[in-house]
């Protein structure tokens, strides 16, 4: 699956950077698809907003899957860098 995205907001004080999808096979399934990473104190939360194309479109939760697994390398990679 492909996706090409734009920053749509970057708060430094809420630690925070939201990205909005433009174009690719997300767009055929979903016509909004936003997501929002904040970063706290040892945690991130990853908020995905969506709208679906149709009513047979799934719930993004293969996307959840993958935002914790980058979280997890991030995670490693920061730590390599103490």
């Amino acid at each position: 699956m492909t996706a090409k995205v734009r920053t749509e907001a970057v708060n430094e004080g809420e630690k925070s950077v939201t990205f909005k999808t433009i174009e690719g096979d997300v767009m055929q399934i979903y016509t909004t698809f936003i997501t929002k990473v904040t970063v706290g104190d040892g945690y991130v939360i990853w908020t995905i907003e969506y709208e679906k194309a149709n009513d047979t479109a799934p719930i993004p939760d293969n996307y959840t899957t993958l935002a914790a697994e980058i979280t997890k390398g991030l995670d490693a990679y920061l730590l390599s860098q103490i």
